[in-house]
Order: structure tokens, then sequence, then C-alpha cells
């Protein structure tokens, strides 16, 4: 029997907050407040204070959203989604580009619907940062 999810923020390997969620509403919700109490902070998901990229790759696609990349100093991955033109904060962290890719088209596909890329669609294209 499925009761729910525990959803953990960990920043440099420290829980900073736990919760138990009953469904998938209620995991996204707190996702969402954690982000935006992190934003306010100054904090980005990787649990580095602002820190930049040392390369950004954008993927974009003909429902006017973006997926983005962004390879950090430590050797992570930081992966997102926006609007085009419209500021975000990396949603996931992860261990590769590949893996990268696919939490930022992921994040695409949750946040807009987006599920099946057509020829209006652009694959990965390295930005200047």
């Amino acid at each position: 029997m499925h009761l729910g999810w525990e959803l953990k923020l960990v920043i440099g390997g420290e829980l900073i907050a736990s919760q138990v969620c009953r469904n998938s509403e209620q995991v996204l919700t707190t996702s969402e407040q954690w982000k935006k109490a992190m934003i306010e902070k100054a904090w980005d998901v990787t649990g580095h204070h602002r820190t930049h990229p040392i390369r950004l790759w954008v993927s974009t696609h003909e429902n006017g959203w973006e997926a983005w990349i962004a390879q950090m100093r430590d050797g992570t991955f930081t992966a997102w989604a926006c609007l085009a033109g419209q500021n975000a904060v990396a949603t996931y962290i992860e261990d590769s580009f590949e893996h990268g890719c696919a939490g930022a088209l992921f994040d695409l596909g949750r946040l807009s619907g987006h599920q099946v890329c057509g020829a209006n669609c652009t694959t990965w294209q390295e930005r200047e940062h």
C-alpha cells in the first residue's frame, strides 16, 4: 500500500528540510515553496551561493519554451525549463550531461505539457554566458 512520498531538501550533504506528501500535488507545492524560499535567500538549488556555470546549453521548443543545462564548477549539471526569455532556477542537479538532458526535458514536459519534439524544436546548442 502506497501512503505517499517523503520529500527531502539536501544541500551539500546536509538535510535542510523533510516533508511527507500524500499526493503528487503536495509534492509539487512543497518543492515550489522550498525553491521560492531558496531564491529569496539568494541560493540556487545546487546549494551554491549564486555560482556561475562554466558551460550552458539550450534546446528551444515549438511551444515557446526552452530547456536548459548548465555545467557547474563542481562537475554537476543543473537542469530546468522555462518560457523563452524568462528567468528560472535550476530544478534538477545531475551527475552527467545526459542526465541533465533528461532532467531538463522532464521539466519541460511537466511544466509545459510538451511531450514530443517536432520539426521546429532544436537539439542542444551551447550558449555563451
